[in-house]
């Protein structure tokens, strides 16, 4: 005769398995391609912002909340110092992001990270993603440094 776990026990399992899903989800999430860029906070102290990254014909793209490359100064179309450090495949280079409004572009780039990066496409079938970009989302180009 097998035991059939009680009420309690199942509870128990769920949660442990919805809890764990952030740490898998960040597991499965570093193990694509991330970028660092290191930016400075509100503060002045360094950070590191990891990102999903896609390449598009005219450059390198990322995706964030437009409220986060605020706090951060992401606009180097806007302000003179904006340069940042991105670590990408091993290689540091410099970048100036650059803030773009325009949104059929934030969609395809939202899009893009969807299409290429298993763990948002697995994340927005569960609803844990957004599946599209929403009116908060803002895409940043990183255009290399001209020195």
């Amino acid at each position: 005769m097998l035991c059939r776990p009680r009420f309690t026990g199942l509870i128990a399992i769920a949660i442990a398995t919805f809890g764990s899903f952030p740490a898998i989800y960040s597991i499965v999430g570093e193990s694509e391609e991330v970028i660092s860029l290191y930016a400075f906070d509100p503060e002045n102290n360094l950070v590191d912002l990891r990102s999903w990254i896609v390449d598009r014909s005219d450059g390198a793209w990322v995706g964030m909340g437009r409220n986060k490359a605020i706090t951060y100064k992401l606009d180097g179309a806007r302000l003179d110092s904006a340069r940042l450090d991105m670590l990408r495949a091993g290689k540091k280079i410099c970048v100036v992001p650059a803030l773009v409004e325009d949104r059929a572009t934030i969609r395809e780039i939202h899009r893009m990270k969807v299409d290429k990066y298993k763990a948002a496409q697995i994340s927005s079938s569960i609803g844990m993603y957004p599946s599209e970009a929403s009116e908060n989302t803002a895409a940043l180009r990183l255009d290399p440094c001209q020195d």
